[in-house]
């Protein structure tokens, strides 16, 4: 079986871009020896903590299962078995990699061991296996809490939107393997709702079809979507992924022992499955806050050409605030703006025409808070800017003296911290804009 190709395509392309772009051989660097010591510590400190060790005569059903789990996965190596005493449905994996064969140590709840059933724990098994056959628990001890033994972040502001983001993202990886260890959609739907909720056999009633429409009804509801922050993705949209894959000939050519799969099948999952995995990247999903964004950025770029000599400060406010309060990819939005600048005047008239329609006072002071950030980056407002950011208040409805004091209130905020990635984003905006006009 051929793992690591069923790991989910948005996944690795995140960790690529992780370490493409914020030098983490250099934060592993840090870490390694830290690590190591964990490692070797780990089996102790679980016996420490009062972990029950299993054995196959204590525990014969646990065992099979174990070893049906590791054999589906085509996993070569001994193990041994820990129980832990928790009312909370859980599992864990550790592999120890060796020079000739890997040792892992597996453990459970002790509500997970009442509580699920065979395949159920197959499922929970495969999936903690799954993170650690695609080094995602490395890289969640390397980047997470993503601060040095001093509090000091070790990734820039965007680079950490980047890593929460994946960490959704591996989520799916690991369950198409824990799918495969189980082998059965419904079972893995069962066994992923009772760890996530806690709930027993006897107050879950599996009605896939309905669980699956709560997706469908999010995706009404923009603002439930918009969990950048969660550590997992929205259970629905685990499921609904989940069941792509189950779905998809790549899982039944697996199941069905076939060595080959093909790249275009395997491209037509992901694509299936980014349809509704990029809802978990922040964008604004509601008109209002759409409109927001697309003013904030289009009046912005015209308060940028208005000083050349302090553009590289007014686009870094520029992408610091569109990161802050809208999106994972500032240098999307800039970018698709630029491509149409002769429409930028109507893009602008057209979003101040929907605020002022539908936003309340609080969202047009937003706006113009924001453009009163770019405008100060160097320190002053000089008056072509005060012109461009007053006349789109009184179209926003505020009178001078009102859109005088907003401004006022922003210079004492000047937003998120800069890092060396932005200035990338920062210098291939100036070099557009300075051909363009």
């Amino acid at each position: 079986m051929d793992l690591p190709r069923i790991r989910y395509r948005g996944d690795k392309e995140d960790v690529e871009l992780l370490f493409k772009d914020y030098n983490l051989e250099g934060i592993i660097s840090t870490s390694e020896e830290r690590q190591k010591m964990e490692e070797s510590n780990f089996r102790n400190q679980l016996l420490k903590d009062g972990a029950f060790l299993l054995s196959k005569p204590i525990s014969p059903r646990i065992f099979d299962i174990v070893t049906d789990t590791k054999e589906k996965l085509n996993l070569d190596g001994e193990y041994e078995v820990f129980c832990l005493n928790s009312s909370t449905i859980n599992a864990f994996a550790y592999v120890q990699p060796a020079e000739e064969k890997n040792f892992f140590i597996v453990g459970m709840t002790s509500a997970a061991l009442e509580e699920l059933e065979d395949l159920e724990i197959q499922f929970i098994l495969g999936h903690e296996l799954g993170h650690f056959l695609f080094e995602h628990n490395r890289m969640n001890y390397l980047i997470n809490p993503i601060q040095n033994s001093q509090g000091v972040t070790l990734l820039p502001s965007m680079g950490e939107s980047i890593f929460l983001r994946w960490r959704k993202k591996c989520e799916i990886s690991a369950d198409r393997v824990g799918l495969l260890a189980c082998g059965n959609f419904e079972n893995s739907a069962r066994a992923m709702l009772k760890t996530a909720y806690g709930l027993s056999g006897k107050n879950l009633n599996l009605n896939v079809d309905s669980l699956l429409q709560q997706i469908d009804d999010l995706k009404e509801e923009p603002e439930a979507l918009e969990v950048n922050y969660r550590s997992h993705p929205l259970m629905p949209l685990r499921l609904k992924v989940m069941q792509m894959f189950a779905e998809s000939p790549v899982f039944k050519q697996i199941v069905a022992g076939k060595s080959h799969i093909s790249d275009q099948e395997l491209a037509d999952l992901e694509d299936r499955a980014d349809q509704w995995v990029n809802w978990i990247k922040r964008y604004p999903r509601r008109p209002m806050d759409l409109a927001a964004m697309k003013l904030v950025t289009a009046a912005g770029i015209k308060l940028v050409m208005t000083e050349r000599d302090v553009m590289d400060e007014e686009i870094k406010v520029i992408i610091q605030i569109l990161h802050k309060y809208f999106t994972d990819e500032p240098g999307d939005v800039i970018n698709e703006i630029l491509k149409d600048m002769k429409g930028i005047d109507n893009l602008i008239g057209n979003s101040v025409k929907e605020i002022s329609e539908q936003g309340n006072d609080n969202h047009k002071a937003f706006v113009v808070a924001r453009l009163a950030d770019i405008a100060i980056a160097d320190g002053k407002l000089m008056k072509p800017e005060g012109g461009i950011i007053f006349d789109i208040a009184g179209k926003l409805g505020f009178q001078e003296k009102t859109a005088y004091a907003i401004v006022v209130e922003a210079m004492n905020s000047v937003g998120l911290a800069i890092d060396w990635k932005m200035n990338t984003l920062v210098r291939g905006i100036k070099e557009q804009l300075l051909e363009k006009y």
